[in-house]
């Protein structure tokens, strides 16, 4: 990544402290609405992704098989509305 451009720097406060529970099922909607009153809660969070995005290359990584049913693509939807035109490309 450094090649491109791009430094790693790990947020821990960015992960989703939201998890089926003991055999229950996924459900992203849940997920995503109690994400979302998180980050609200956090936003430094927030603040400094959106300041490191205005001077650099930045990249979300996910694990999912589709992006917007990972909790990121909550984050950047949020980061989005702060930003105005940010330019977003799944890879």
């Amino acid at each position: 990544m450094r090649q491109v451009g791009i430094r790693y720097e790990h947020f821990p406060l960015a992960g989703n402290p939201y998890r089926p529970q003991n055999g229950e099922p996924p459900d992203f909607n849940a997920c995503a609405a109690k994400y979302q009153n998180y980050i609200a809660s956090k936003p430094e969070l927030v603040v400094a992704l959106y300041h490191l995005l205005l001077d650099n290359r930045v990249a979300f990584f996910c694990y999912e098989a589709d992006s917007e049913q990972c909790h990121r693509s909550v984050l950047v939807s949020t980061i989005k509305q702060m930003a105005g035109a940010v330019m977003y490309e799944n890879l």
